[in-house]
Order: structure tokens, then C-alpha cells, then sequence
């Protein structure tokens, strides 16, 4: 950075330069204290008229040294305003800077407000989140119990169903037992029926002998076998009976496998409800994870805005700085 010229320094060097050579040049003092000839030649010729050292002075009139001290004072004059204009210029500039400044203040406090929004929004999602997945764990316990219950009435069906089966093979035995008893019995009387007649055939006479006595045989054998048919009658009424409550147990097995069916149908129907409602949930978590993302991001270009405008507020801050150096340097140097 290059040093500020000042006017002491110049007349100082003047002084020098006149002590050590006799005469003042503009490039000498120039080479000693730097700066333009624009800027140090008004202070050149000052000091040249104050010292009484310019050349040809004590032939020079009255006239025109107050002709050259009023042309110093113009240029003076002229400076000052000059001077003036630049420092209302930095004033309106600080100003300026002061108020945008200001401005980025406010900007960064609405986004700092905007961030804690969207953080409380974003815990928020995130406690919903959790509250959802929650659900849906709840959910599949349901599920997973319906389907326990499922498997559960499922294996009572088939027990059921094989109950079912027994009893048909049960009464399915008992009609074979029963039909082959009443073979048996037919068989026996039709057995008993060909030998009477086998008797009567081979000895008539013998059996109009023994007719009494098989006629009392007969009656015997027909109340015994009116006997054996009542007791048939009775077994049969028994298996009847038995029948008809193996009947009724079918049909109560029936009715319950119906029932089964139907809590199995609902337990399905259950199992499909929920099941969309875990479909459902589950997008809703997706959307929420979604919007958590979304604010994320929003945070993220908020956050990015706000370490802009902090940026922006150091830049502005140091160009504060720097106008307020150069101002204090230019009043030091009026």
C-alpha cells in the first residue's frame, strides 16, 4: 500500500533539498516523499511563497504575491471542497453500508427463525415417524396373532373334518354289521325251513308222527326266531338310534366346521384389512419420510443462505472498515 503524502513531509523535504542543493525541484521532493505532481505541487509552491526562497520574489511586486496567495488560497479552497465532497460521498456510503447492513441483519434473524421452524417441523416428523413405525409394529403383532389363530382354527377343522370321517366309517361298519346279521339270520331260518322239509320228504310218515312235535318245534322255532327279530328289531332301533345321533353329531360338526369356516373367512378378511392397513401406514411413512427429507433440504439451503449472508455481512463490515481507514487517513491529511 503506498505511503500518504503529507504536507509537512513536503515542506520538509523542501527544507532539505534546499539546505543540500540550494534549489527546490518538484521530481527531488517527489523522489523523497512520493506522491503525484498534481497533489504535491500546490504544497511546493506554498512553501516557496512562505519562505521568501522563490526565485526572482524580491523583484516581484506587491500585486502579484498577493496574486499568487490568492491563487494558494483558491486551490486551497478548491481542495477543501473537494475533500468535503468525498467525505459526504463516504458518509453517504457508510450510510448506505450501515442500512444494508441493517437489512442482512434482519434477513438473517427472519432465516434463523425460519431454521428453528423447520427444526421443530422436522422433530415433529420425526416423532411422528416414530409413532407410525410404533403402529405398524402393533400391527404386524396383530397380524401375526390372526395368523396364529388362523393356523389354529385351521388344524380344528381338519381335526374336525377327521371326526367327521370317522363317524362315517363308524356307521358305514355298523350298516355291514347289521346287514349281515340280517343275512345270517335268513340264512339260518331258510336253512332250518329246507331241513323240515328235507325231514318231511324222506319220512312222511314219520313226520306225521313228529308233525306235533314239529309243529311244537316250529312254534318254538318261530317264537324263537320271533324272539331273535324282536331282538333284531332292537338292535336295529339301537343302531338306529345310534345312527341318528351319529347324525346329529355329524350335523353338529357340520355346523361347527360351517362356523369354523366363517371365523376362518373373517380371520382372512381381518388378516386382508390389515394387511392394507400395513400397506397404507407403510406409504404414509414413506410421504412422512419424504417431508422429513424435504424440510432436510430446506434446512440445509436455509442454512446455506444463512452462512451467505453471513458471509456478506464479514465483506460488508470489512468495506465498513476500510472506508472508515480511508476517511480518518484523508481527515489527517486535510
Amino acid at each position: 500500500m503506498a505511503s500518504v503524502v503529507t504536507k509537512e513531509a513536503v515542506f520538509s523535504a523542501c527544507r532539505q533539498l534546499q539546505s543540500e542543493q540550494g534549489q527546490v525541484r518538484q521530481a527531488d521532493v517527489q523522489a523523497i516523499t512520493g506522491g503525484s505532481f498534481s497533489k504535491i505541487g500546490p504544497w511546493i509552491q506554498e512553501w516557496r511563497v512562505l519562505d521568501g526562497r522563490l526565485s526572482g520574489l524580491e523583484h516581484l511586486d506587491h500585486e502579484l504575491l498577493a496574486g499568487l496567495n490568492n491563487w494558494c488560497q483558491q486551490l486551497k479552497h478548491k481542495y477543501q471542497q473537494a475533500a468535503e465532497k468525498k467525505v459526504d460521498s463516504y458518509q453517504d456510503e457508510i450510510e448506505s453500508l450501515s442500512n444494508q447492513l441493517t437489512t442482512v441483519a434482519g434477513e438473517r434473524d427472519t432465516l434463523l427463525k425460519q431454521v428453528e421452524h423447520l427444526t421443530e417441523q422436522l422433530s415433529d416428523l420425526r416423532e411422528t415417524v416414530a409413532e407410525r413405525e410404533r403402529h405398524i409394529d402393533n400391527k404386524r403383532t396383530e397380524l401375526s396373532q390372526l395368523r396364529t389363530e388362523r393356523l389354529e382354527l385351521k388344524q380344528q377343522l381338519e381335526q374336525e373334518q377327521s371326526k367327521r370321517n370317522e363317524l362315517r366309517e363308524e356307521m358305514a361298519q355298523l350298516s355291514v354289521k347289521h346287514e349281515a346279521d340280517l343275512k345270517a339270520q335268513e340264512a339260518r331260518l331258510k336253512g332250518e325251513v329246507d331241513r323240515i322239509s328235507q325231514i318231511y320228504e324222506g319220512n312222511e310218515n314219520k313226520l306225521y308222527q313228529q308233525l306235533d312235535d314239529q309243529r311244537t318245534a316250529y312254534k318254538q322255532l318261530e317264537k324263537k326266531s320271533s324272539e331273535e327279530q324282536a331282538k333284531l328289531r332292537n338292535e336295529v332301533g339301537e343302531l338306529a338310534k345310534q345312527l341318528q345321533e351319529m347324525g346329529n353329531q355329524l350335523v353338529r360338526a357340520q355346523a361347527e366346521m360351517v362356523v369354523a369356516k366363517e371365523t376362518l373367512e373373517n380371520s382372512q378378511h381381518r388378516e386382508d384389512h390389515l394387511f392394507n392397513q400395513q400397506e397404507k401406514l407403510s406409504q404414509q411413512v414413506a410421504n412422512e419420510r419424504a417431508k422429513a427429507q424435504q424440510a432436510e433440504i430446506a434446512y440445509a439451503q436455509v442454512k446455506g443462505q444463512l452462512n451467505f449472508l453471513e458471509e456478506r455481512c464479514e465483506h460488508l463490515e470489512q468495506r465498513l472498515e476500510e472506508n472508515m481507514l480511508k476517511q480518518s487517513a484523508k481527515s489527517s491529511v486535510e
